[in-house]
């Protein structure tokens, strides 16, 4: 078989087409639950607002030496989180 055929290229085609969308519902996926996440973080961090900024403070220290090379959970964006 010559892998120039039409029928190659119909092949090549559909398969391309199961990765395009494979990794667009990945990344659509991985996205709502970053939402997820945030919105989760953001309860934890209402609910525990009492304990003021030094909580926050300590939170971000503790999940950055948790999760080395973590980005994200500044003070800064733990406190739009909230």
């Amino acid at each position: 078989m010559s892998l120039n055929t039409g029928e190659y290229k119909e092949s090549l085609g559909r398969v391309a087409k199961v990765i395009s969308s494979a990794r667009s519902n990945a990344a659509q996926k991985a996205s709502a639950e970053m939402i997820r996440m945030y919105w989760l973080i953001g309860n934890e961090l209402v609910a525990r607002s009492e304990w003021g900024n030094k909580y926050i403070e300590t939170l971000s220290k503790d999940i950055r030496a948790a999760f080395p090379g973590i980005r994200g959970f500044s003070v800064r964006s733990l406190k739009y989180m909230a």
